[in-house]
């Protein structure tokens, strides 16, 4: 007995359909004759759900490559980093390769936002799925330049297993801005009350002192 051959082919039907069909042929002895035998099955729609599947795989990963937000995976139990993307590298100005495989919270450049993320663990809905999460933060880039990101939590399963996906945006032009224009109000606010004082001291030194001669020359024509 032996498997003679495998073979997935594409048949026309009559109807003017096209299935894919998975066959499989062997040989079988038996009582001095020798026999074939020839199976066959529509796979049509398992192939369709393959084709479909690394289709989506491939724009996710066209996604997940050209996207300008940084992108980092990590275990959603040790904390493993497993991909991070060309824009977190360029973001962050560091290597991909020094940091796959560590864990997330023992990369130096990573360290200021791992009780965010733990804090995400920890973070359970009823349903048992975690909140969305979001929060900025203040990294180091790798040439000693700092910068400030929003990141955003979230959980996905793959393969039976659950990832963290950590997506961070720059936001350091934002908060630059705000910065500013909290400086500016400030200034405002100072200036303003500088103006009430200088007002306050002219009435005092010099308004109110011609009141009170005016009051005093009112008496002496009365």
């Amino acid at each position: 007995t032996g498997l003679l051959g495998r073979e997935i082919t594409r048949v026309l039907l009559e109807s003017g359909h096209t299935v894919t069909v998975a066959s499989r042929s062997w040989r079988a002895m038996g009582r001095g004759d020798i026999r074939a035998h020839w199976v066959a099955a529509d796979v049509t729609a398992q192939v369709q759900a393959q084709k479909q599947m690394l289709e989506s795989e491939s724009r996710f990963r066209r996604l997940f490559e050209t996207a300008s937000d940084g992108i980092l995976v990590v275990d959603a139990g040790s904390l493993r980093i497993s991909e991070i993307n060309p824009g977190l590298c360029w973001m962050l100005m560091l290597a991909g390769s020094e940091v796959l495989d560590q864990v997330f919270g023992e990369v130096a450049v990573f360290a200021p936002c791992l009780d965010m993320v733990n804090y995400f663990r920890r973070s359970v809905r009823n349903d048992g799925h975690h909140i969305p999460f979001r929060h900025e933060c203040r990294l180091e880039r790798g040439d000693g330049t700092a910068l400030f990101v929003e990141l955003r939590c979230s959980e996905y399963r793959a393969a039976e297993k659950r990832f963290i996906q950590l997506n961070f945006r720059n936001v350091t032009e934002r908060v630059h801005g705000e910065l500013e224009l909290r400086k500016l109000s400030a200034k405002l606010l100072r200036l303003q009350d500088e103006e009430r004082r200088r007002i306050a001291r002219e009435l005092h030194d010099s308004t109110a002192q011609n009141l009170s001669a005016l009051e005093m020359n009112m008496s002496l024509l009365e």
